[in-house]
């Protein structure tokens, strides 16, 4: 999640921030910068919120591995 974010930030930044003169035959409208914002911006906000949705927590998968070992003891007991 994190690395999603700090990859779209610079993506986003360049083509917000960049002057139209410095890459010829690549400059970019306000509208084509705007579809390309839509486009991307489920790509930041999504992966952000999972990670602060992480944070508070030490080990944030502990629930997930708990289950998944409970339900392999119990595949192991009815295969014996």
């Amino acid at each position: 999640g994190v690395h999603t974010c700090t990859t779209l930030v610079p993506i986003l930044g360049s083509f917000w921030l960049s002057h139209d003169k410095e890459f010829d035959g690549y400059s970019l409208s306000t509208k084509e910068k705007v579809n390309l914002t839509a486009l991307y911006i489920p790509y930041l906000i999504i992966p952000f919120l999972l990670v602060v949705k992480a944070l508070p927590h030490e080990d944030p998968f502990s629930r997930l591995s708990a289950a998944a070992a409970t339900k392999k003891k119990s595949l192991r007991k009815k295969t014996k």
